[in-house]
């Protein structure tokens, strides 16, 4: 198991409403700006248009979150005020689809201001379980190569690389793949 982390009392997760939308975009994308500052280019993160997103969000939001013809759950956790702070997509594990015992945690976002307080962990065991529920107990996530507080965070979770690697789109980075029995 990994180390315990504290979790703000306040920490709700639960399944988002279309009205939390703008909330989500606005999280994805200032952990975006933050997190892979040093690692994309400024011109990338300083382009990150929260209105396009929210747009897009409202559209997974009505219509499913869906990617290589798969659909995952979506989750956002909430603090004290009850704003949007992170979000979370699982599913099927994209490069195994077939394997009902495989599932993937597609999408893990906490605002910098939440980090460190226990919100991505929430979520991160949130989907964990979720996925277990279903059967789907061989896990697997991708992070980006040289985002070690990413990567430190899901080591410190029971998480372990696999030396699986991927692409990052046309980025020329690479994604690292982890992997955990649940």
């Amino acid at each position: 198991m990994g180390q315990s982390v504290r979790v703000d009392a306040e920490a709700l997760v639960r399944s988002p409403e279309i009205t939390d939308a703008q909330e989500i975009a606005r999280t994805k994308n200032d952990s975006w700006r933050v997190g892979y500052r040093g690692l994309l280019p400024d011109s990338i993160l300083d382009g990150l248009d929260d209105a396009r997103s929210t747009t897009q969000w409202v559209q997974w939001l009505r219509d499913g979150y869906e990617n290589a013809g798969l659909r995952a759950e979506v989750r956002v956790t909430t603090d004290a005020a009850r704003q949007v702070v992170g979000v979370s997509a699982f599913g099927a594990d994209r490069d195994l689809p077939n394997d009902a015992n495989r599932g993937e945690l597609w999408v893990l976002y906490v605002a910098p201001s939440h980090w460190g307080r226990g919100y991505g962990y929430a979520l991160l065991r949130d989907a964990e379980e979720a996925l277990a529920t279903r059967g789907q107990c061989d896990l697997a996530l991708w992070v980006l190569e040289g985002n070690d507080r990413a990567r430190r965070f899901y080591e410190r979770a029971g998480w372990r690389g696999d030396d699986g690697m991927k692409p990052f789109g046309d980025s020329g980075l690479y994604e690292v793949r982890y992997r955990k029995q649940v």
